[in-house]
This record gives structure tokens, sequence and C-alpha cells, in this order.
């Protein structure tokens, strides 16, 4: 591939950053000093972060997912405690992948609380089959980023706390003085990130339910990365044999060199290769000590550090 060839590749794959509106809705707060919720970080990163979640008199265990345009049920969790409403698939609301899904059903949610803070969705809740991800993990759902982002979160690593604050409080003003801070984009209609490959940048979506590796890649982006040198190994891990039923695809992986996020080289780290949105995930939040999804400002900021500590490639690829 030549010089020409790479250049074409990598304007197909990869996208200029321009500063995107994220169009949630605002919630102003006032200059509060306790977050109005805290939700536990698990130690363990291949672990979803849960927050638990109230709906009139039944709880629910919900999945912090930044990379959800809505909020989702498991829908025996919906048939079982929630009214149906009819599906309306002109509403702008429902995500274009969804409309036309027969798997999907439509339940009214008039208000839910998360410790502190409470929400009433101008819009219907979604329910759907969550399969595996519901049995492996007990979940009921997941607290999409419609809902999560009418606060500003601190990511705090060293407490193991998610903390939400109203956007005009003053501990999300402290934060933001003293972390660099990057623009807030729309990848995919959720937030997302550009990093720097050269003089070029690539649009990751911030995932925070994903929970593989450092988060994903797909493989054009992968090739696209390559061609910049971008790629410095990639490997495979091989399902496990069975004796009955498909046969599963092997997963395929990438480590990343000479990309950064602002001022910080993310050298060494891992991505599973995926055919959906490329995503940063809770691989890379844990590598700092605090994070500002900072959705008052359309940023997110962290420490202004020279690197992160690189991923074990080998790690990902033993069966």
């Amino acid at each position: 591939m030549n010089r020409s060839e790479q250049g074409k590749s990598l304007a197909c794959a990869v996208v200029s950053a321009i500063a995107l509106s994220l169009t949630f809705s605002a919630h102003a707060g006032s200059a509060d000093e306790k977050p109005l919720a805290v939700i536990d970080l698990p130690a363990d990163p291949t672990i979803p972060v849960i927050a638990k979640m109230t709906v009139g008199r039944h709880d629910y265990r919900m999945v912090v997912d930044t990379a959800a345009g809505n909020l989702f049920f498991h829908l025996p969790i919906a048939e079982r405690d929630l009214a149906p409403v009819p599906m309306d698939t002109t509403s702008s609301a429902i995500p274009k992948e969804l409309q036309a899904d027969p798997g999907v059903r439509s339940f009214r949610v008039k208000k839910f609380t998360v410790d502190g803070w409470t929400v009433r969705p101008k819009h219907a809740a979604y329910a759907v089959d969550l399969g595996p991800m519901a049995n492996e993990y007990g979940i009921d759902g997941l607290l999409g980023v419609p809902y999560l982002a009418q606060l500003s979160w601190h990511w705090d690593n060293r407490s193991r706390q998610l903390r939400g604050y109203p956007y005009k409080s003053k501990v999300i003003a402290d934060l933001r003085s003293h972390l660099h801070c990057e623009q807030l984009l729309q990848v995919d209609g959720v937030p997302g990130i550009a990093l720097t490959v050269g003089k070029e940048q690539a649009l990751f979506a911030i995932d925070t339910s994903q929970v593989i590796a450092s988060g994903n890649i797909h493989p054009t982006i992968r090739r696209a990365l390559s061609a910049h040198d971008a790629i410095r190994a990639t490997g495979t891990r091989n399902p496990p044999a069975i004796a009955a039923g498909p046969a599963q695809s092997p997963t395929h992986f990438a480590q990343l060199r000479n990309v950064s996020l602002g001022p910080t080289r993310l050298d060494g780290l891992v991505l599973g290769e995926t055919e959906s949105t490329s995503r940063l995930g809770r691989g890379l939040l844990e590598k700092f000590n605090e994070v500002l999804m900072d959705f008052g400002g359309n940023q997110i900021c962290f420490p202004s550090v020279a690197e992160v500590a690189p991923d074990d490639l080998s790690g990902y690829l033993a069966e």
C-alpha cells in the first residue's frame, strides 16, 4: 500500500475531531458539595459497575452504561414489574437499529432513584432480553447515557466510588481546575473522544460497561491504524472446544502504539476486535487515579500524565 492509499484508508476510518454538542437534557444544579449519587466501583475491572435503582417498591441492579442510548430493562424483569406502553416507532428517542426489532418492548417508568438522585424519564424505557449478560452478572438492566448525562460524574479509583454531582457543583469546578480536559464528541449518538494518531484523530465511544481488555476496535480502524504504524502487535484467542452447539468464533486483539489521548500516550493499550463501534471501556478508565465525566462542560478530564501502564497482550490470548 503506497502513502496515498494509506491516507485514503485512514480518511475512511478516522474522523477529524469536530466538537459536537451532546443533546442530553440539562440539569443545572447548584454549588452543592455533597454528591447526589454514589455508586461503588468494583476493584476488578472485568466486572461491570452496577447502580442500585429503585422504581416504586422494586430495587434493580443496573449497569452504568455510557454507550446505552436509553434506560433498558431485562425483558423478563420488565414484564414482571412494569406497565407496557405502545412502541412508538416514529419517536426520535428510539434508535434506528431498534425500530424494526420485534424483540424490543417499551414500558412506562414514571420515576426512578439512584441513591439520593431522582429522575423522571421523559420517554418510555426499553426492554430486551439481555441473555447471558443478565445471568452472568445478575443484572436487571442498563442505566443509559441520557440519564447519566444529567449529572457530572467523578470516577475515583482511589476511593472506588463513582460520584454524581450537579453541573454547577464546586466539586466539579475544582476537579476541572487540576485535571486535563478533552472535548466530548458524539460517536453513534453516545459520548466519545478522539485519540491522536500522528496528524489524524480516531473517534472512540466511551463505554463504561465494556469490561474486555481496555476497549474494542473495529477492523477498519485497526487496518487504518496499522497503516500509520499505530499497532504494536496483534493476537488471536481461540474459543474452547465444545462437544455440541454452534462453533464460536476466535477473538482477535490489537495492541496500540504511537497513539495519544491529549498529553497521555496510550502505548500498550489492548483492544478486542468488534464489528460494532470502536469503544474505550473500564480498562482505560482504571489506568488513571481519577476521571471526570463532565457532561455539564461537554468534556472528559483526567490527570495530565505522560503515559499509562500498558496492558499484557499475552494475558488475553491464554485460553
